[in-house]
C-alpha cells in the first residue's frame, strides 16, 4: 500500500566533457581567426540552375580582411563578391571555382581594380562548394616594382640621349607613368 518512487540517472559526464572541449576549441580557433593579420575569407560558390558558377558568397571574414578592403566584415557576410565589388574582374570568380573543381589549392597575385589594390595569397578548397582565401595586401610591393622598372627604363633611355629637352620629356613621361597620371 505504499508509494513507489523510481529515480533514474543518466551519466552525462562524457557528453558534458565533449561539449566543453568543443566550446573551448571553437573559442580558441575563433580567437586565432579574429587576431590573424592576413585577410581570411570563408566562401561558397553560387551556381545557376545548370550548375555553372556565377559568383560566390562570403560566409565569414576576419577583421584583417575588412581593414585590407575597407569594408565592415559584418556587411560582407551572406553577400556575394559581385554585390560587394560591382564589376569585379572574372579572375576573382573563376579562380575559386577552379580550386574547388580541381580540389587543389591555388596561389594568386592579382588586382581588384575597383579598389586599386593588389592582393596575394592562396585559395584552399574545402568540402562541397566551400573554400577559404588567405591574403595579404601587396600593393606597395607592386608600386615599388613598377617604380624600379620605370627607373631602369628611364636610365636605358638616358644613355642614348644627348638632347636636354628630350631628356626632360623622357623624365616627365617616366614620372607620369609611375604615378599613373597624364
Amino acid at each position: 500500500g505504499g508509494e513507489l518512487v523510481a529515480v533514474l540517472f543518466n551519466d552525462v559526464s562524457a557528453r558534458r566533457a565533449a561539449e566543453d572541449a568543443l566550446r573551448e576549441s571553437e573559442e580558441y580557433w575563433r580567437g586565432v581567426f579574429e587576431k590573424l593579420n592576413d585577410g581570411f575569407i570563408l566562401g561558397e560558390l553560387v551556381r545557376d540552375a545548370d550548375g555553372v558558377v556565377q559568383d560566390w558568397k562570403f560566409l565569414d571574414v576576419n577583421p584583417a580582411w575588412g581593414l585590407k578592403v575597407g569594408i565592415d566584415p559584418a556587411l560582407a557576410k551572406g553577400r556575394t563578391s559581385r554585390e560587394l565589388f560591382p564589376g569585379i574582374e572574372d579572375f576573382w570568380i573563376n579562380e575559386p571555382a577552379k580550386a574547388v573543381s580541381s580540389q587543389r589549392s591555388a596561389a594568386f597575385n592579382h588586382q581588384v581594380a575597383r579598389l586599386g589594390r593588389w592582393y596575394a595569397g592562396r585559395i584552399h578548397p574545402l568540402e562541397g562548394d566551400r573554400f577559404t582565401i588567405i591574403c595579404q595586401d601587396v600593393t606597395e610591393a607592386h608600386t615599388s616594382a613598377k617604380r624600379r622598372q620605370a627607373l631602369l627604363e628611364f636610365g636605358d633611355q638616358l644613355r642614348e640621349m644627348r638632347d636636354p629637352p628630350a631628356m626632360a620629356k623622357a623624365a616627365t613621361a617616366a614620372v607620369l607613368d609611375t604615378l599613373g597620371a597624364d
